[in-house]
């Protein structure tokens, strides 16, 4: 089962949301614009636990205007099959899982808060159930289905781990966990008829019963070892003033009414195990450990139930990444997109590992601006882009999703040197949430900016237009050159045609760097820096370097982005660039 749209109006800074939910879905965004807000919704409508408009107060409505309608719509894929009669099949399939509260307009109840729940189908359309059990001869007689029934609730199949990762809450005895769902599926396989154990009977001879009731013979011989005289005592004044106070006489009336305790069933004592960790000899309940322990073990927890393969599981999750190295996180983003192949994985991330650039349609940006807006990517990726972008791409590149701004380079060198002269401009990218991405050549830039733009991202491109040949037979020179021409009429008539602000250098960065300053000037610079065998480093040592002016096209590329005149009281002097460079 899984989420396949989602509408939201009216929750807490949710004014309107209304859109599809990819299998694997991050929703991404800064901190307080509302990306929690979202998995609250969903948990809400889908979790088992009875939900009643105690559940909501002031501050799910937003500015607590409480005059407004709440809803929270979910529809999910399958629909969930629903008979209102047991005995008689007249199943239903129920698609929308629907919650309202409003204002009651008249009754007792007048003014106050009132919560109204209702099953609809898959298109919207009201499903209608049968008023009484059909009887012969007499016409089906059938009304609307109210209210949102328990057999459905219990039929989602919800996983939901919170940023606080405590373990109580995904131990078997609690609703929505992870040992909860894989203990359901243990206990379906012990309960099976064919699960069978082998035992000696009192002839010696090995037998085959079934685990289930060999289970149950044992409980009851347990139990007959717990009733100790002081257990009886207790059960006894239990059913004796339980009797008396509903008047009844304990000694003549106790067959017409019985108080006792029976064992747990199987179901109830897997519900019941607790979590233990031993070291040097010492053992302790799980629970009572530290926070990232905890997480240690929920996440384990996660790693096992994709190990088993279960399927057909929603998992809503806070913050993956919450306590985890780069290098764990990196491997649990592999588990939850294997998860993922056999159920939903909706969760929230800050974490550029657990995004990919080849797959932009499992994004949803959130925004904030007075209240929450979402937008996912529409952008559809051929396998052979998705598989150049997944080659290519890493971390740093994932960082686009987060950033309010986006500078895309043609290579590692601008990458590390921009940001350099941007500080030297008093400009500090990351404190304004901009992030330079190096799309590692010329052919991969428009990849990279469609995704931007597909998803709001303003974004500012920089390359260079010279055509460098490596050829040295004539013909093939020729093909090269036009190719190069080529590429660089497809990025300006790109950047024309969506608006994106670029800038063309005629030459590649360290050239035009050395034309813009002098090759003096910069052959004394890259010998000051020579300890920096690292090109890229290098060249951002040149930028930082306190006597060099900042070339005057280097500014506009920092002003575009950041749209205003950045600070150039750092700078020596103002040098005029290069007559040749061309600037959009």
């Amino acid at each position: 089962m899984r989420v396949s749209h989602l509408k939201i109006q009216n929750f807490r800074s949710v004014e309107i949301l209304d859109e599809d939910i990819p299998q694997v879905c991050a929703l991404v965004g800064a901190n307080n614009v509302g990306k929690s807000n979202i998995l609250e919704a969903l948990r809400r409508v889908l979790e088992r636990d009875y939900i009643s408009i105690n559940n909501f107060a002031d501050a799910d409505f937003p500015n607590y205007d409480t005059d407004k309608e709440l809803s929270i719509k979910v529809t999910v894929d399958p629909p969930i099959p629903y008979d209102v009669f047991k005995s008689f099949s007249d199943t239903k399939q129920v698609g929308q899982l629907v919650y309202r509260v409003k204002k009651r307009t008249r009754g007792e109840n007048k003014g106050a808060l009132g919560l109204d729940t209702e099953c609809l189908s898959s298109n919207g359309a009201d499903i209608l159930v049968l008023k009484e059990v059909p009887k012969a001869g007499k016409k089906h007689e059938y009304k609307p289905l109210l209210g949102i029934p328990r057999e459905v609730k219990e039929a989602i199949p919800l996983i939901y781990i919170g940023a606080d990762r405590s373990l109580r809450k995904q131990l078997p005895s609690y609703q929505n966990s992870l040992l909860g769902r894989l203990f359901e599926g243990i206990h379906a396989d012990f309960s099976n008829s064919s699960n069978l154990v082998n035992l000696k009977d009192r002839d010696g001879n090995i037998v085959s019963v079934q685990r289930a009731e060999q289970f149950k013979k044992l409980i009851e011989k347990a139990m007959k070892l717990l009733r100790t005289p002081e257990f009886e005592k207790l059960e006894n004044l239990i059913k004796t003033n339980a009797l008396r106070q509903l008047g009844l006489d304990a000694k003549n009336d106790a067959g017409k009414l019985d108080f006792f305790f029976t064992p747990p069933s199987a179901s109830d004592f897997y519900k019941s195990l607790e979590l233990f960790v031993k070291e040097d000899g010492f053992q302790i309940n799980a629970t009572a450990l530290g926070a990232g322990f905890q997480n240690v073990l929920v996440l384990s927890i996660m790693q096992a139930y994709e190990a088993l393969k279960k399927k057909g599981a929603i998992f809503l999750i806070e913050e993956p990444e919450i306590y985890l190295h780069p290098q764990t996180q990196r491997s649990l983003y592999q588990t939850l997109k294997e998860i993922g192949k056999e159920n939903q994985v909706i969760y929230t991330t800050h974490s550029p590992h657990f995004v990919e650039a080849s797959e932009p349609e499992n994004i949803i940006l959130v925004r904030k601006d007075k209240v929450t807006t979402v937008q996912r990517s529409k952008i559809v990726l051929g396998n052979g882009r998705k598989e150049k972008l997944k080659r290519t791409s890493n971390a740093s590149h994932n960082e686009m999703f987060f950033a309010k701004k986006v500078l895309i380079v043609e290579g590692d060198t601008e990458e590390h040197a921009f940001p350099a002269w941007a500080s030297k401009l008093g400009v500090c990218l990351d404190s304004l949430g901009y992030s330079v991405i190096d799309a590692g050549g010329k052919n991969n830039i428009i990849d990279y900016a469609e995704i931007c733009r597909s998803l709001g991202i303003e974004t500012h491109i920089v390359f260079d237009t010279d055509i460098p040949s490596r050829k040295s037979d004539a013909n093939e020179k020729l093909t090269e050159e036009k190719a190069a021409q080529q590429k660089n009429g497809e990025l300006a008539d790109f950047c024309n045609k969506n608006c994106v602000t670029f800038t063309s250098l005629p030459q590649d960065y360290e050239s035009y760097l050395k034309s813009a300053v002098g090759n003096e000037v910069c052959a004394a610079l890259e010998k000051k820096y020579s300890e920096y065998g690292n090109r890229k480093q290098k060249q951002r040592q040149i930028a930082l370097d306190p006597d060099l002016a900042t070339p005057e096209v280097f500014k506009q590329i920092i002003q575009k982005l950041v749209g205003t005149q950045p600070n150039d009281s750092d700078d020596v002097s103002n040098n005029p660039s290069d007559e040749t460079e061309a600037t959009q």
